[in-house]
């Protein structure tokens, strides 16, 4: 029996893979160079496969046709996690697959399961970026999306806007550009950082900018970068980059006391003991120190001793400045379940 050209068949399955080529085209011709009655591709339905790891070496089933002469040869797949893709040859009357054509067909099976998978792909690209953008405007924050070498590849409503002040970001495009070189390499170093962590911890960058109505020897205000890593092992990878602007407003008129803070997500942000998440959630709530160690029933020195510590690893030198940044990012570290919410 003779077989089609594997390389050929390879490529025309890549090529309607990628969209620059129809499915139909390339499982027609690879009906037809296998002198095949017919090629199926079936869905499976989720419950056939519940809880089965795909099969990282798929093979051919071979077996007679059900009810009518002739040969069936199936190829059960998993392009993406959770769906199972079945795809069948049949030959009619006595024709049936020789050796060769069995060794020909278990050499084209992962590159068919390669190619389903990236067709799956492909087909979520644009609903994924689609929710990723409506996520990205659900922060109230200025935030972009970068890749690994800085240049900005999204950005959410709040930065679209023309009202990020001059003082902490001079311009965004192609890539962030800071006011000043210590501030663009503070930021730059944030990033590097941010790439090299296996935990996918966020990175603090803190910007002192230069206010000019100040006075001589008035404390600047702080802006803070957070820049976190999304992904684990993408080859591209994606930064996530949102700037904290102290000019936002107060601690109180940021909405100090009226959220919970997660402890746990603090300590995964942060780096926090969990004496220190502690002390930080009921910091956010406006308690004084005094107040906390009541609530922890511990000693206010040792309060004190793991508020410094929490100022430290926030990078801050005040507790209204802890207090600000732990608010202004509260929607990323809340404790919905302490509210009473529910996912819809």
């Amino acid at each position: 029996m003779p077989v089609p050209d594997f390389d050929a068949t390879v490529r025309s399955l890549y090529l309607a893979a990628t969209g620059a080529a129809l499915w139909d085209g390339a499982l027609a011709a690879l009906r037809d160079g296998l002198g095949a009655a017919a090629l199926e591709v079936q869905q499976a339905p989720a419950s056939a496969t519940a809880g089965r790891m795909a099969d990282p070496d798929p093979r051919w089933a071979h077996g007679p046709a059900a009810g009518t002469p002739g040969h069936i040869a199936r190829l059960q797949l998993r392009p993406q996690a959770g769906a199972a893709v079945a795809l069948q040859i049949s030959w009619s009357g006595h024709q049936a697959p020789d050796t060769t054509t069995r060794t020909w067909l278990d050499r084209l099976a992962p590159h068919l399961n390669d190619a389903l998978r990236a067709d799956a792909r492909l087909r979520q690209l644009p609903a994924r970026a689609q929710l990723g953008q409506l996520l990205l405007d659900t922060l109230p924050h200025p935030a972009w999306l970068l890749r690994g070498d800085g240049c900005i590849a999204g950005a959410n409503a709040a930065a679209r806007q023309p009202r990020v002040p001059p003082r902490w970001l001079q311009s965004a495009g192609p890539a962030l550009l800071l006011p000043t070189p210590a501030e663009q390499q503070a930021v730059d170093a944030a990033r590097l950082q941010a790439l090299a962590s296996d935990a996918r911890r966020p990175v603090m960058a803190t910007l002192a900018g230069v206010d000019a109505s100040s006075g001589a020897g008035a404390q600047a205000a702080r802006a803070r970068w957070l820049i976190r890593r999304l992904d684990a092992t993408a080859d591209d990878p994606v930064l996530l980059a949102i700037l904290f602007d102290p000019d936002a407003g107060s601690a109180s008129k940021s909405g100090a006391g009226t959220i919970t803070l997660s402890a746990p997500a603090l300590a995964g942000t942060f780096g926090f003991t969990p004496a220190e998440s502690r002390v930080a959630v009921w910091l956010a709530q406006g308690c004084t120190v005094r107040e906390i160690a009541i609530l922890l029933d511990v000693a206010p020195s040792t309060v004190r001793s793991h508020l410094d510590a929490v100022m430290a690893k926030l990078g801050v030198d005040r507790k209204l400045d802890a207090v600000r940044l732990l608010v202004q990012g509260g929607w990323m570290w809340r404790d919905m379940q302490a509210e009473g919410a529910v996912d819809a």
